[in-house]
């Protein structure tokens, strides 16, 4: 035979004497694999029990309100709360590898008992062949392990852990962005009355602030992983807030016509006034203006008694005036010296008809404008004559009456 011949019958050989070999090889394998599977079959139905119990625990885990909060992320927008997926958190716990860990772990150990069981009853493993040869139970056993860590392997890849995991992260996540993404009671009418609110102050030309909203954003922000199970609690307060900025706004209207009431008296006065020169009149209206004016800060910090007071008292005051301004008669300048000849009711800007009270409260007021020391305008001047004009009246009356 030819060189040639005896290479190709060597290599028909060998690839017979390995397909032999794989054949009995695969026998031995199947055999172990059967009298194993009691090991490798508890391990895996084990091991998924607590890979699946495991991340049932943990998706549970998550519906803490703590947890919950660093899943999503909440916003309120004044009518809404508006729930979105926080991507980073969620890919942080699908990547969590404890219930597969565990999984595995149990399978583990499972299977490595009932190995030592089966390796104990030596019938089990005993009959092997490979070839000729029989397996010993060591032999048998080391197999078997073999067998069972890739049959679990297989098993823990087949189901995808992470990426289940994943979705059932996402899955819940999603039902949590669903029932938070709703509008909230009572938002609508809220922001109405506090619309309403803003137009009455410009009409005061004041920046009335909006406490009602800003409260509840507070709320949100310091309750968002509660406001993802339960929004009753917002509702609630919603419902304080509607009350008291309806209470505000009905005080702000009553305010304002009231303001206006005495800003026409003040209109009304200065008309008056300013037909007759009547200059001290004039000052005087300065001053209650600029009382007016700031009577508004009571407004802004909510007392409204204080505000009622002050702007009562201011309209008592200029109706008042406006009867001394009906009645005013224009009068020339003079020296104090020649007060003698002087209408001493001009210089104070009242009529010989009114009681001496009535006198008495201008005289008052223009005390309050001109006084030297503690007056608005501080003339001395105009300060001296009305004095003197006032003590000349009061003296002329009680000489009259005396």
């Amino acid at each position: 035979m030819s060189k040639e011949s005896n290479t190709g019958c060597a290599q028909v050989i060998i690839a017979i004497a390995l397909i032999v070999l794989a054949i009995q090889s695969a026998i031995t394998v199947i055999s172990v694999a059967i009298a194993s599977s009691l090991a490798w079959g508890s391990g895996v139905t084990v091991g998924l029990i607590m890979f699946y119990a495991s991340r049932k625990r943990l998706i549970t885990s998550l519906r803490q309100p703590g947890k919950v909060s660093e899943l999503v992320t909440l916003t309120f927008d004044g009518n809404r709360l508006n729930c979105s997926v926080n991507e980073a958190k969620v890919e942080k716990y699908s990547a969590s590898s404890r219930p597969l860990a565990l999984g595995i772990t149990a399978s583990t150990v499972t299977t490595l008992t009932f190995l030592w069981f089966l390796a104990q009853e030596t019938d089990a493993f005993v009959g092997h062949k490979f070839f000729e040869t029989k397996m010993s139970v060591l032999a048998s056993t080391i197999v078997a392990g073999i067998i069972s860590t890739i049959i679990i392997s297989y098993t823990f890849v087949k189901v995808k852990a992470k990426t289940n995991l994943r979705q059932s992260i996402r899955q819940e996540v999603g039902r949590w962005v669903s029932s938070a993404n709703v509008s909230l009671e009572s938002t609508s009418e809220l922001q109405s009355i506090v619309q309403s609110i803003a137009g009455l102050a410009s009409k005061l030309n004041i920046n009335f602030p909006d406490e009602w909203n800003p409260k509840i954003a507070a709320y949100v922000e310091n309750n968002k992983p509660a406001l993802l199970i339960n929004t009753s609690g917002l509702n609630k307060l919603l419902r304080k807030q509607v009350s008291d900025a309806r209470d505000v706004l009905n005080k702000l209207e009553h305010a304002i016509q009231i303001y206006t009431d005495v800003k026409q008296v003040y209109l009304q006065t200065a008309h008056e006034a300013t037909k007759r020169h009547a200059t001290t009149i004039l000052q005087m209206l300065d001053e209650y203006s600029m009382q007016l004016e700031s009577s508004k800060n009571w407004l802004l910090t909510r007392e409204w008694n204080k505000f009622m007071a002050v702007v009562t008292a201011i309209k008592d005051d200029l109706e008042n005036l406006y009867n001394i301004a009906i009645n005013y008669q224009e009068t020339s300048e003079s020296n104090i010296e020649e007060q003698s000849s002087m209408n001493a009711y001009d210089i104070l800007g009242v009529s010989p008809e009114m009681t001496d009270e009535e006198i008495h409260q201008v005289y008052i007021q223009l005390v309050k404008i001109y006084h030297e020391g503690t007056g608005f305008v501080k003339n001395e001047k105009k300060w001296k004559e009305i004095n003197v004009a006032y003590q000349q009246i009061m003296e002329e009356r009680k000489g009259k009456n005396g």
